[in-house]
């Protein structure tokens, strides 16, 4: 167990961490669509999510020293981000290489203010990374890239796809993230 005050969640077998997605695009209409479809696959799927975009309107405020409190708050016991390292036709696991180090994202705010932009238009590389958080602190217990690597038509299958992937590899993480997090199996 990561130390961050879940030992209650163990309790129910069927107990979900509640979680806010957040996808980090300076497009407004892009993080509303990939997070809303995404939630709604996690949603099918069983899982506590909610996003971001409803409950904290403006990227720039998850940097603020506040943020943990105020989505505890409103019961979020976790975050997952994703962002877009690489897109478009270039994209590549060896460009995004590149650009990835394993200590820059270690935070929501290092995420939020190390983001460079992009957009879901055709192919993507995302890293995701999945955080605990308490009032004043967040720690990391998952994280990896995910590609598309699918030519896509419209932006809006682009972000279908790569929202099943998201949920594709979340899934196959599912047992040992409950089991890290002190939560027993599903039934």
């Amino acid at each position: 167990m990561l130390g961050l005050g879940f030992s209650a969640l163990a309790q129910d077998s069927n107990q979900r961490l509640k979680f806010t997605v957040v996808a980090l695009s300076k497009e407004s209409d892009i993080r509303q669509s990939f997070e809303n479809e995404l939630v709604k696959n996690l949603k099918a799927n069983q899982y506590n999510a909610v996003a971001s975009h409803l409950l904290i309107a403006d990227l720039p405020d998850f940097s603020k020293p506040d943020v943990y409190k105020r989505l505890r708050e409103k019961g979020i016991q976790g975050v997952l981000l994703l962002m877009p390292i690489d897109v478009g036709e270039q994209a590549s696991i060896k460009s995004a290489q590149q650009r990835v180090w394993s200590t820059t994202y270690d935070s929501i705010e290092a995420f939020v203010n190390g983001y460079r932009g992009g957009n879901f238009n055709t192919q993507a590389v995302v890293q995701v990374s999945g955080f605990l958080i308490t009032d004043n602190k967040s720690s990391n217990f998952w994280q990896g890239v995910i590609w598309l690597d699918d030519t896509v038509k419209t932006r809006q299958e682009g972000i279908e796809k790569l929202s099943g992937l998201v949920l594709s590899n979340l899934n196959a993480s599912r047992a040992y993230l409950r089991k890290l997090l002190g939560l027993e199996p599903l039934n």
